[in-house]
């Protein structure tokens, strides 16, 4: 049995907890509000208890008391002292406590003496809370002093990190076998850590990777096999390295549904302890490997997922102790509800790292495009018929009300304004609150905005937001005294109670003769919170504004409408700089490229699935039916489905997608068929009719012939021309390219001999496999330069007339050899005309 040695800061915790009101009547008024005040250990006490809960495969030694026989007494000085305020669970529950607030903290005397343990070790556990320990080395355990043990040391270290005595002798010494698990905030604390809150994973890890690179003294910390940095139970960040490799590898372990400023919200409380329990699950996987290299992601997993059943059990009595507050025992869970993500290097030159750059190609780094970069089409057809829960496991996403998303830039802007209107609630203000939000005409802005605001009035009740929107029409107006009555309205409404929220839709509008005419009448409202009727001045009181712009697909277009003296006389910059945010909303479209750096919308397939999911959700959820494995599944025609994802335009943006839903005889049916669609003219109104029955006529693999056993097929055969997800692509595309050619895909009879294809399909052939793959390849964000696949670059990229004729040969050997491949799969290729 492994010897786990546990040393540390020792703190006592002391809790004070609310009790259930006496039913005596004759009590007297003191006892209102019953409390009582337990202890439970913390610091490295709690570190050794937290070890002992999760495995059972080792011999701990600690010098920690029995405290069953002399129990701790408040402001004992052989320790230090926490104090912490509980609450209960619910409303409902007086046997089970969370954390509410932290209410101090005492430190011991520094001369305070504690044991130094001398037994040797295969595993130190050390808990330095930045009190005495990291610098009082007649406290370090013996086991740490030898510089040549080769035993693994678990470091758990608080604030300020990369500092001490402690940790100038473990980076020296144990340098090697040296685990550090800190978190988050001890970084951002003091440490001048320029780590985002709230966000985006992705911006919360490139943050923080980028600063383990750049910042001493946090960057010492990337040169050590592994430093495990928290975010609390909804992720971690792991960065393994030595000395002499660099950079160091980066991997962020993450709940897809939550960041760790949510957690909690759902109703689970919160404990203490949450690193003291992931560094005993990392020291656990560290016993387990009896010397060998630990499963340290294990551990993070088993960590994660611990803290987060800890937390929604609480605090707890028991019944033959009613007076004694503990953890109850449970069982660990297994990791697997977290995803898991590779991080790319940091940005190495400091002037790159400092001007946001956050990879070599350019662009934003985003978990989509790294977890999934080929396969779009597929896996936008497995979101719509199964859900994005369902599918995209290992990807972040953000869900407010009905609006969910997966990009990453309206996951920010959104939880950006969504913080931005909470802080403006509890600031109690006097005047209104000004953002705008951008995007095609039909891209779902109002909605995603008001979705957002509704969870945010849900979830936070005290903000006193109004129960639902207004909502006004500019270009509807023919006069400022339409805009003073709508002021008026959104007065009287305050005045109701409950703080509103106002759409001002169209807001770039002209008026009067003057492009974007309606600026100047809104200056006032925003900036000083009042407006003039008659004479009077009256006061807006606290409101949101939000302006849907009805011109402009982005911020960056809205400024560029006009001129700069034109903008300038509208008085755009002064609209602007009454701005407190604002929201660019793609929509079902493929995003405008506004900078050469950024890659090409290719993920619009995604967003436009998650659209299509839930318009079927809210309009045809008689479609749906439930399936094992998935909770909802939606029946859908391949060739629909097919073509709503892929047709290139929708007129009028999701409002499109809605009418061609509302059109569709569906009432009564159980499957979305292609009987059920409207006409080719009626589809015009709303997308190129004609395009939009192609795609659903296109025809799919027979299902006789097994696609896996294809694609194996022309891999045994074709080793390099594709990669696996293109062979795949090609595979799913071969019965309409053969069909454009006028050849189709057909059983043959055992004794029917193999056909070849006439020299000059051959060659059409090749060349439209090739320009398929070409517009494939540019779809997926590749341009033309020298190979680097992590930059998406290839010199490939040219017209099938400037293809040099090797790589013609090649394409044509290609195509030559298709029907002797599907022949040995029991096809044929033939001709339409027989």
């Amino acid at each position: 049995m492994a010897k786990v040695v546990i040393a540390g800061d020792t703190v006592v915790d002391w809790l004070i907890r609310p009790l259930p009101e006496s039913a005596d009547e004759t009590r007297s008024r003191r006892l209102d509000d019953p409390a009582d005040t337990c202890w439970l250990p913390g610091g490295a006490m709690l570190l050794a208890k937290c070890l002992g809960m999760v495995s059972k495969r080792q011999h701990i030694i600690t010098p920690i008391p029995d405290w069953e026989k002399n129990p701790p007494r408040p402001g004992e000085k052989r320790f230090h002292h926490s104090y912490t305020l509980l609450k209960n669970m619910s409303e409902h529950s007086h046997h089970s406590w969370q954390v509410d607030r932290f209410l101090g903290f005492k430190q011991r005397p520094q001369n305070a003496r504690d044991s130094r343990i001398s037994s040797d070790a295969d595993v130190v556990l050390l808990d330095d809370a930045g009190l005495d320990f990291r610098g009082r080395e007649d406290l370090w355990p013996k086991a740490i002093m030898n510089p040549k043990s080769t035993l693994w040391a678990v470091l758990k270290m608080g604030g300020p990190v990369a500092e001490g005595k402690l940790w100038a002798h473990l980076r020296s010494s144990l340098c090697n076998r040296l685990v550090v698990v800190t978190t988050v905030n001890d970084l951002r604390h003091g440490g001048n850590v320029a780590v985002s809150r709230d966000l985006s994973w992705e911006r919360s890890a490139r943050d923080l990777a980028a600063e383990l690179i750049h910042k001493p003294p946090f960057n010492d910390l990337s040169d050590y096999p592994y430093v495990i940095v928290s975010f609390g139970p909804a992720g971690a960040l792991l960065s393994e390295g030595s000395r002499g490799v660099w950079p160091p590898r980066f991997t962020l372990f993450f709940e897809p549904d939550s960041m760790e400023g949510d957690w909690g919200k759902d109703g689970a409380g919160r404990v203490m302890g949450h690193t003291s329990l992931l560094a005993a699950c990392i020291a656990k996987q560290i016993v387990m490997a009896n010397g060998a290299n630990p499963d340290i992601e294990g551990g993070i997993r088993l960590g994660l997922s611990a803290m987060r059943v800890m937390d929604k059990k609480g605090y707890v009595t028991t019944e033959s102790d009613p007076e004694r507050l503990k953890i109850p025992p449970f069982r660990l869970p297994n990791g697997s509800g977290l995803a898991k993500a590779n991080i790319p290097p940091p940005i190495l030159l400091r002037g790159d790292f400092i001007q946001g750059k956050e990879t070599p190609r350019g662009g934003l780094w985003e978990i989509m495009h790294e977890n999934h970069s080929m396969g779009l089409e597929q896996l936008a057809q497995d979101i719509v018929r199964y859900g994005l829960t369902d599918v995209l496991t290992d990807v972040p996403r953000a869900q407010f009300g009905g609006f969910l998303t997966v990009d990453r830039r309206e996951i920010e802007a959104f939880r950006a304004i969504r913080a931005l209107i909470s802080q403006y609630c509890l600031r109690r203000p006097s005047k209104p609150i000004s953002m705008a939000v951008f995007g095609a005409p039909g891209s779902g802005k109002s909605y995603a905005v008001t979705e957002v605001i509704n969870d945010l009035r849900r979830s936070q009740k005290e903000l006193g937001l109004a129960d639902s929107p207004r909502e006004f029409n500019l270009s509807q107006f023919t006069s400022p005294a339409d805009l003073v009555d709508a002021l008026h309205l959104v007065r009287d409404e305050r005045l109701q109670g409950g703080i509103p929220l106002v759409f001002w839709d169209e807001f770039d509008t002209s008026f009067e003769s003057a492009d974007l005419g309606w600026l100047r009448y809104f200056l006032s409202p925003m900036q000083d919170g009042k407006f003039k009727d008659r004479g009077t001045i009256h006061p807006i009181g606290p409101a949101i504004f939000v302006f849907a712009g009805g011109r402009s697909r982005t911020l960056k277009e809205f400024s560029n409408l006009l001129s700069a003296e034109k903008f300038a006389a509208a008085k755009g910059p002064d609209f602007l700089s009454r701005l407190r945010g604002h929201i660019d909303i793609a929509g079902p479209g493929i995003a405008p490229q506004e900078d050469p750096s950024e890659p090409v919308d290719v993920y619009f397939i995604i967003r436009r699935a998650i659209l299509i999911r839930s318009i079927l959700e809210r309009k045809a959820e008689h479609l749906f039916y439930p399936s094992s494995g998935h909770r909802k599944v939606v029946n859908v025609d391949p060739g629909i489905l097919r073509a709503l994802l892929l047709i290139p335009d929708y007129k009028h943006g999701t409002r499109s997608i809605e009418a061609i839903v509302d059109m569709s005889t569906l009432a009564g049916m159980r499957a979305f068929e292609r009987s059920s669609l409207p006409s080719q003219d009626q589809l015009h109104l709303h997308v190129d009719g004609k395009k939009f029955l192609y795609y659903i006529r296109q025809v799919d693999l027979p299902e006789s012939l097994d696609a896996e056993s294809l694609r194996d097929s022309f891999q045994m055969v074709f080793h390099d021309m594709l990669d696996g997800d293109e062979l795949t692509e090609f595979v799913n595309a071969l019965p309409n390219l053969l069909g454009d050619l006028g050849y189709r895909l057909v059983t043959r009879l055992p004794s029917e001999p193999l056909q070849d294809l006439p020299n000059q399909v051959i060659a059409d052939l090749a060349k439209a496999e090739y320009n398929r793959w070409l517009k494939s390849k540019k779809r997926r964000g590749w341009v033309r330069g020298k190979e680097h696949s992590a930059s998406k670059k290839t010199h490939l990229l040219v017209a099938w007339e400037a293809l040099s004729e090797e790589r013609k040969s090649e394409l044509l050997d290609f195509a030559s050899k298709i029907p002797r491949i599907l022949h040995d799969l029991h096809y044929s290729v033939k001709s339409y005309t027989g």
